[in-house]
C-alpha cells in the first residue's frame, strides 16, 4: 500500500507543475499582447506625429480654431503619455482608458476641425486637406491593428478567469485587461476632397 504521505506529496507535486503551466501559458499570453500592442503603437504614434503637423499647419490657416486646436494639442499629449503607460503593461485597464478618452476628443475635435476647414473659401494651400486626408486613411489600419490586439485581450482575459487560472490571479493581484475597442473611434473626420482646394496656379 502506498504511504498516504507519498501521494499527498504526488499530488502537491502535479499540483504545482499544473500551476506552472498555467502560468506559462498566461505569460506567453501577456507576452503576444505586448507584441500586438506594439505594433498599434507604431499606428498610434504616426497619427500623433500627423496630428502634430495638422495643429502647426490649422493655426495658420483656421486662425478662429485656435481653441479647438489647443484642445487637440492637449488630448495628444494625453494619449502620447497613456500609450507609454500602455506600452509598459498592455493589461492596465487604467492606460487603456487614458488612451480611449484621448482619442475620441481626438477624433471630435478633428471633425471639427474639417467641418472648419469645409466652410472656408478655396485655397492654393493642400497640406491641411493631405494631412486631414492621411488621418482619415490611417484609420483603416489602426482599426486592424485594434481588432488583433482585442482578439488577444479577449483570449487573455478567457483564459484568466479559468480555473484554477482565477485563483492564481487572485493570489498574484492580477487583473484582466480592457479592450482597444473605440480608442480609434469610428470612420474619423470628414475630409475635404481635394477638387474643393483650388490648385496653385
Amino acid at each position: 500500500m502506498i504511504p498516504t504521505f507519498l501521494i499527498s506529496f504526488a499530488a502537491l507535486v502535479a499540483l504545482y507543475l499544473a500551476g506552472d503551466r498555467r502560468l506559462r501559458r498566461l505569460q506567453e499570453l501577456h507576452d503576444t499582447l505586448g507584441r500586438h500592442f506594439a505594433h498599434a503603437d507604431a499606428l498610434f504614434a504616426r497619427r500623433h506625429d500627423t496630428l502634430e503637423r495638422l495643429i502647426e499647419t490649422a493655426r495658420e490657416a483656421l486662425p478662429p480654431e485656435w481653441t479647438t486646436l489647443d484642445a487637440l494639442e492637449s488630448d495628444r499629449r494625453a494619449a502620447s503619455t497613456a500609450r507609454l503607460a500602455c506600452a509598459k503593461d498592455p493589461t492596465d485597464s487604467a492606460a487603456i482608458q487614458g488612451l480611449a478618452s484621448a482619442e475620441q476628443s481626438i477624433d471630435a475635435n478633428l471633425a471639427r476641425i474639417a467641418a472648419a476647414f469645409a466652410a472656408t473659401e478655396p485655397s492654393p494651400d493642400h497640406s491641411l486637406a493631405r494631412l486631414l486626408a492621411e488621418l482619415t486613411d490611417s484609420r483603416e489600419r489602426l482599426d486592424a491593428a485594434t481588432r488583433t490586439f482585442d482578439t488577444a485581450m479577449q483570449l487573455y482575459n478567457t483564459e484568466l478567469a479559468t480555473f484554477p487560472n482565477r485563483l492564481f490571479a487572485a493570489v498574484l493581484h492580477i487583473a484582466p485587461g480592457r479592450m482597444l475597442a473605440g480608442t480609434a473611434g469610428g470612420s474619423g473626420p470628414a475630409v475635404p476632397t481635394e477638387s474643393r482646394v483650388r490648385p496653385a496656379s
